[in-house]
């Protein structure tokens, strides 16, 4: 249970870095 809990957690984790990588792409790309 506790495990399994875990590994959703990170894997919403690692839903939103890349999330919030590309959001930082794009805003990067549209200073320019």
């Amino acid at each position: 249970m506790i495990s399994k809990l875990k590994s959703m957690v990170e894997m919403k984790a690692l839903e939103l870095a890349i999330v919030a990588a590309a959001l930082a792409v794009a805003y990067l790309l549209g200073r320019k």
